[in-house]
């Protein structure tokens, strides 16, 4: 099963409302380590977001709006991108990447804050041991006797599934590279025809999503 962003998301973040002011969210960002600290509103509904380039803007002055900020509500970005707490790391991920952003608000479908997701517990999928994942990928292959697996044998090693005993085929990508894709912390996929205690290992390789 994928891990979801509430799997390591932190619960209950630090929020500060529209009138903080600027002094008083650099020493909470600096406090409690955050690189961004929501804004919200009395219904804990998230109106914005101040980030360190929020901060950092107001002191380069590049823009005359940001250096006369005094409080969140002139600081914050309001353009939000948010995810939710059901929605996978890898997508997860993808928004991260795609806006340039290090923390992601968690929200509701009410728009109430729930919790803030980090680029570093994103990235917690890939800290999971080889073996924490091989067990992961035999159990989600093992319901699906379509796939004809037979005598075929799986080994991780830094994140890269080795099927043994299975060439890589069409059939094979086809029913094999989602189901063991999706276990959070793999980043490839190699087949060898052979099994290891075999002499001959032609290898053939399937990059991965994540890598």
């Amino acid at each position: 099963m994928s891990w979801t962003v509430a799997d390591v998301m932190t619960k209950d973040p630090v929020t500060v409302g529209s009138a903080t002011t600027f002094k008083a969210c650099v020493n909470l960002m600096r406090i409690h380590e955050m690189s961004a600290i929501p804004v919200v509103d009395r219904d804990c509904r998230i109106v914005g977001i101040v980030s360190e380039s929020d901060l950092l803007a107001k002191e380069a002055r590049p823009q005359p709006g940001k250096a006369k900020a005094m409080r969140a509500a002139e600081l914050m970005t309001t353009d939000l991108v948010t995810t939710t707490a059901g929605a996978t790391l890898a997508g997860a991920a993808s928004l991260m990447f795609q806006h340039h952003v290090k923390v992601l608000p968690v929200v509701d479908d009410r728009l109430r804050l729930v919790g803030v997701v980090s680029r570093a517990q994103v990235l917690k999928m890939f800290l999971r041991s080889d073996e924490s994942i091989r067990k992961e990928v035999v159990r989600s292959l093992a319901d699906a006797p379509a796939l004809e697996l037979g005598g075929s044998e799986f080994e991780v090693k830094d994140g890269v599934v080795n099927v043994y005993g299975m060439a890589e085929t069409h059939r094979a990508a086809e029913l094999i590279v989602p189901r063991v894709m999706a276990v959070p912390g793999v980043v490839g996929i190699r087949y060898h025809p052979a099994l290891p205690s075999e002499p001959a290992v032609a290898e053939m390789s399937h990059g991965g999503r994540h890598g």
